[in-house]
C-alpha cells in the first residue's frame, strides 16, 4: 500500500486496514481532521507486521490519542519505530488545498525515499527519484522559496541591552541559494534588512543561520519580534 493520500473527517476510525503481516505500507499520508473522532488510528493492522514493513509515512491525528494500531496501539510517543509506525514516519500537519482538494503545497518535511513501484503520482506526474513527496500528489517546489523557520535569538529570559537577532533558513526551492536577505522588526516598527552572502550555497531543503549586524535595544517588558526573507 503505496502513496495513497487519505484525509478522515468521520467514519470509519481508520485511515488504512490490514489484517496481515506481510503488507508493505509505506509513503502514505494518512491524516485525521475530524473533531469527533476521538479513537481512530492513522493505520489500523489487526496483526503485528513484519519489522520495516509499516515505515516512511505521515500520520496525523491531533484529536485521539491512539496514532497507529500495530497489533497493538502506538501514540506519539512510541510509534517512530521499526516495529511500530516505522522509524522514517512522521507526524505532521498536512495543508490540504480543502477538505475535498487533497493536494498540498510543497514541504521539505514530507520527502520520503522514492519507491520504484509508484514512479508517477495521481495525477501523472512524474515523481523526484531522489526524494518523492508522500501521499498521492507529489507536490512541485518553487524555483526560490526560502523561509525562516525559527528564531533562535534572543531567546527567553531576555534581558536588557543590546540583542543580537539570529535566525535559521531553510530552503524550499528547487534551487540553490547563495544570496538572501532577511529582515525583522520589533512590536510592528521600522523594519531592519540585511542582504548575506552565503559562503556556501544552500541546497533545497538545507537550513543554515545569520546573525543580523544591526540588533535592538530591549529594556523592559513583552516584545513581539517578527523575522522574514524578502529574497528569493
Amino acid at each position: 500500500i503505496y502513496h495513497n493520500t487519505i484525509n478522515l473527517t468521520s467514519s470509519p476510525t481508520y485511515g488504512i486496514y490490514n489484517t496481515t503481516n506481510t503488507c508493505e505500507i509505506k509513503n502514505n499520508l494518512i491524516a485525521i481532521t475530524s473533531t469527533s473522532i476521538t479513537s481512530a488510528f492513522c493505520i489500523y493492522n489487526s496483526v503485528a507486521n513484519t519489522a520495516g514493513f509499516i515505515d516512511n509515512n505521515i500520520y496525523w491525528n491531533p484529536i485521539g490519542t491512539g496514532l497507529m494500531y500495530n497489533g497493538t496501539a502506538y501514540t506519539a510517543s512510541n510509534f517512530n519505530t521499526n516495529v511500530a509506525g516505522g522509524a522514517g514516519s512522521k507526524i505532521i500537519k498536512p495543508q490540504f488545498n480543502s477538505f475535498t482538494d487533497l493536494r498540498i503545497s510543497f514541504a521539505c518535511e514530507l520527502r520520503v525515499p522514492y519507491l520504484s513501484a509508484v514512479p508517477k503520482d495521481i495525477f501523472n506526474t512524474t515523481r523526484n527519484t531522489s526524494k518523492s513527496i508522500a501521499g498521492a500528489h507529489e507536490a512541485k517546489a518553487l524555483t526560490y522559496d526560502a523561509s525562516i523557520v525559527s528564531i533562535l535569538s534572543p531567546s527567553f529570559p531576555i534581558t536588557s541591552g543590546t540583542q543580537n537577532v539570529r535566525v535559521r533558513i531553510l530552503n524550499n526551492g528547487e534551487t540553490s541559494i547563495d544570496t538572501i536577505t532577511v529582515g525583522y522588526s520589533v512590536n510592528g516598527g521600522t523594519p531592519v534588512s540585511q542582504t548575506f552572502a552565503l559562503s556556501t550555497p544552500l541546497a533545497q531543503c538545507d537550513t543554515t543561520s545569520v546573525v543580523l549586524t544591526s540588533g535592538y535595544s530591549h529594556t523592559a517588558g513583552c516584545i513581539s519580534l517578527r523575522a522574514w526573507t524578502a529574497s528569493p
